[in-house]
């Protein structure tokens, strides 16, 4: 497979970002594995989401993350400044961008940067804020249904403006934001029978900055691979290997 299908990560690689963050922020520290974790592609077909979030990505012991021994704190702060501060590069990494490096595709089963962007959107509205109030205050309801693979073809979202795709993901973030910050003592170890299995309130913050994570290593990727196309004749060989 071409290693510029940009597209997102299998489950295994999310499910090592999630080991990797409720590790680090339950520790107070970083994990020292954490680089290996991250070293591993993000390449897959485009149809594929970054977590098949209705079938699950395997289990982790409660007690163990990432070879760690897992302490019931959750530091809920960084976790929201980390979401903060990936807003801003995310907005970084989109701004400016002309409309034609927006709808590339580096391959036909690749995502473009718009792509990303309204993924990015519709996940911030109708998945993680959704299915973790879910968690933690109807835990006897089931998740309203999601699909996205199928939202970039149904939604078009290859044919939609950049700038206003941006705003809109980045207006989305302050809402979860404010939010999040609105919790009054959440319970980040209630438990949520979810159709793949149990899942933490705590899991699903954490997966949800993971997410953030895996898709600015996607973008970064993109910008990457179409600075290859802006080059040619010339090569990008001297700077090192992706």
């Amino acid at each position: 497979q071409c290693c510029f299908s940009v597209s997102p990560a299998g489950p295994q690689i999310l499910h090592r970002w999630v080991e990797w963050l409720l590790c680090h922020l339950r520790s107070g520290g970083a994990a020292d594995r954490a680089g290996d974790r991250v070293s591993e592609a993000t390449t897959g077909a485009a149809s594929q989401h970054a977590f098949d979030r209705e079938e699950g990505g395997g289990s982790v012991p409660r007690q163990y993350v990432g070879g760690f021994r897992r302490r019931n704190v959750m530091n809920s702060d960084l976790l929201v400044t980390r979401m903060t501060d990936n807003a801003n590069r995310i907005r970084i990494l989109l701004e400016g961008v002309s409309i034609e490096q927006a709808r590339w595709r580096p391959a036909p089963d690749s995502w473009s940067l718009l792509e990303v962007i309204n993924h990015l959107d519709d996940e911030e509205k109708q998945d993680f804020r959704v299915r973790l109030d879910t968690i933690l205050h109807h835990p006897d309801q089931p998740w309203p249904p999601i699909d996205p693979g199928g939202w970039v073809v149904e939604r078009h979202y290859n044919q939609r403006d950049p700038k206003e795709s941006l705003d809109s993901f980045l207006r989305a973030r302050q809402e979860s934001l404010g939010w999040l910050k609105s919790l009054s003592s959440p319970n980040w170890e209630a438990v949520y029978e979810a159709p793949f299995g149990q899942i933490t309130a705590g899991d699903m913050f954490a997966s949800w900055v993971g997410h953030d994570l895996l898709h600015m290593r996607q973008l970064v990727e993109l910008h990457w691979a179409y600075t290859g196309v802006l080059v040619d004749p010339y090569a990008t060989n001297y700077a090192g290997s992706w």
